[in-house]
C-alpha cells in the first residue's frame, strides 16, 4: 500500500508524541500540533527553518556539528537526554528540558530524521527533590549513629 504524504500527515498528528521530521540538512519539514504546543510555535513559523531553532543559541553551533557527525553514520534509533536532559528553547524564549529519540530513515534514497521530543522537567524537578530528600536523610542517619 503506498501511503499519500496527507495520510502519513493525518497519522503523525494523531500521535501524542511531540514529533519534528527534517531532511538530511536539519531543515524541519514536519512538526505535528503536540510539538508546535510545547515549542509555542505556528506551524507555518517553523517548517523550513533549521531544527536549530529549537536549540538555545550558545548551543547552536555545537549542535549543527554532532547532527553532521551523527548524519555520517545514522543508527536506527538514538536517545539522548536520558541520564541528563538536553536544554531546548520555546519560541517565547522559555528554556525546556528534553529527551529526544533520533529515528532515521530514507526517502527518494535521502536520510530524513523523525525526531520524538519529550518533555522531562517534571521529571528532572521530582528527581532533584527525591535527591535532596536522600541527602538530607542520609545527614539525619549520621547524626542519629553519631550521637549514640
Amino acid at each position: 500500500m503506498n501511503y499519500t504524504s496527507e495520510i502519513i500527515d493525518l497519522i503523525l498528528e494523531a500521535l501524542p508524541e511531540n514529533l519534528i521530521i527534517t531532511d538530511s540538512d536539519g531543515i524541519i519539514q514536519h512538526a505535528n500540533d503536540p510539538l508546535l504546543q510545547l515549542f509555542k510555535y505556528k506551524k507555518k513559523e517553523l517548517i523550513g527553518q533549521p531544527v536549530e531553532v529549537l536549540i538555545p543559541p550558545k548551543l547552536r553551533e555545537n549542535h549543527i556539528n554532532l547532527r553532521n557527525k551523527y548524519l555520517e553514520d545514522p543508527v536506527k534509533k538514538r536517545c539522548f537526554g536520558a541520564t541528563l536532559p538536553l536544554r531546548a528553547i520555546a519560541k517565547d524564549g522559555e528554556e525546556l528540558m528534553v529527551d529526544i529519540m533520533l529515528c532515521p530513515a530514507k526517502k527518494s534514497g535521502a536520510v530524513i530524521v523523525i525526531v520524538s521530543v519529550k518533555n522531562v522537567r517534571r521529571e528532572f524537578v521530582n528527581m532533584q527533590k527525591i535527591k535532596s530528600a536522600l541527602d538530607e536523610l542520609e545527614k539525619m542517619t549520621y547524626k542519629l549513629i553519631n550521637h549514640h
